[in-house]
């Protein structure tokens, strides 16, 4: 079971660095590097904005009401209380 899953800039960084594991598993060897990644990672996509404008491409809809959304870059869902 999920307990989040992202739209946008959240999951092209998850992606990327899914991607970077595979390619190079000997520089994701430590938590610490998988941090460093992460941020290295988070910081390319952040500065690029590659997500520009995510709110003119996803309606979000709850209970039959369509929410308007804000200027964004990503969306994350939680099903967890806290």
């Amino acid at each position: 079971m999920n307990n989040y899953f992202g739209i946008g800039i959240d999951a092209k960084i998850s992606l990327d660095f899914h991607h970077k594991r595979e390619e190079h598993p000997e520089k994701c060897r430590s938590r610490t590097r998988n941090y460093m990644w992460y941020g290295v990672l988070g910081s390319k996509q952040w500065l690029q904005k590659t997500c520009k404008n995510l709110e003119q491409k996803v309606q979000l809809e709850c209970d039959g009401q369509r929410i308007p959304l804000p200027s964004l870059q990503g969306i994350v869902v939680l099903n967890i209380p806290r």
